[in-house]
């Protein structure tokens, strides 16, 4: 299974209940993972970062994108963006393992 491990940050996982909105946090500098009007994922200082499980897609609160690996790419390093719609593709599935966060794709 490939371990997307987001801009090479190890993530701790932050959230108040499985269903609620929640931050991703990077342990390396303690900024959030966010999108921002483009839809590009940035790194922020602002707490207000909210991501929301949506069966086993992660979807942005401030955009309503979802996290999506381009182009269903396996490789190490692969790019990771929001995408405007959900597809059901296994590069827009993710769970998590421990603090982690990681794709369903093989």
């Amino acid at each position: 299974m490939m371990r997307l491990f987001l801009f090479a940050l190890t993530l701790a996982l932050f959230m108040t209940a499985f269903s609620e909105p929640f931050m991703l946090k990077s342990k390396r500098n303690s900024k959030y993972l966010g999108a921002n009007h483009m839809g590009d994922l940035v790194l922020l200082d602002a707490d207000a970062i909210l991501w929301k499980w949506v069966g086993t897609t992660l979807v942005n609160k401030k955009n309503g994108q979802y996290l999506d690996i381009t182009g269903a790419d396996t490789s190490n390093g692969a790019q990771i963006v929001t995408w405007w719609n959900a597809h059901g593709g296994k590069h827009q599935q993710w769970k998590t393992e421990g603090d982690y966060i990681v794709s369903l794709m093989n």
